[in-house]
């Protein structure tokens, strides 16, 4: 009985499992394929994601550990899409040589002056100005996610419009 109620679940959600299993084989494939240098990015990829949840856990304002949430999913997106499409690695070495140690030594900083019992106007101020930059740098971390979905798009408009013009010299287009 079991089996065939999970049979039908798999017919009625089929697409959905197939297109899951063809990503899964997709993925293993890609991992075979990966260079050492996009393997040796994604791992420092991992570790930056690594480090912006380890000092989030530390972090008790709930308006900063938002932008930190929100911060730790785009990084990881950003790597993922360097996985998925290795050519976007060329634009990563600034990201991954400045903003994102940059980032860190601010988070270490927030966390140092969240330490400590006694704060003058110069520590709160320095608290303030952290939380107003990780806006600044989440904006910024988004514009270069949203760059690599522009390519993309990018390309699919560039295919659109091909097969368009393909169908109309074939006469397959009602479009005259």
């Amino acid at each position: 009985m079991v089996s065939d109620e999970l049979y039908d679940e798999y017919i009625q959600n089929q697409a959905a499992y197939d297109r899951y299993y063809k990503q899964m084989l997709d993925e293993r494939s890609r991992m075979g394929e990966r260079t050492q240098e996009i393997q040796n990015i994604l791992d420092q990829g991992h570790e930056h994601v690594k480090k912006i949840k380890e000092c989030n856990d530390i972090i008790k304002d709930k308006a900063v550990s938002k932008k930190l949430d929100h911060m730790e999913s785009v990084v990881s997106m950003i790597f993922y899409e360097v996985d998925v499409n290795p050519q976007y690695a060329n634009q990563l070495r600034k990201f991954m040589n400045y903003y994102l140690p940059t980032t860190e030594k601010l988070l270490e900083t927030y966390i140092e002056i969240g330490g400590k019992k006694i704060r003058g106007k110069s520590l709160n101020r320095t608290k303030k100005d952290i939380e107003t930059a990780l806006d600044k740098i989440n904006e910024s971390f988004d514009n270069l996610l949203d760059q690599f979905y522009e390519d993309r798009e990018l390309d699919i408009r560039s295919d659109i419009s091909t097969m368009e013009v393909l169908m109309k010299q074939d006469g397959l287009s009602n479009e005259k």
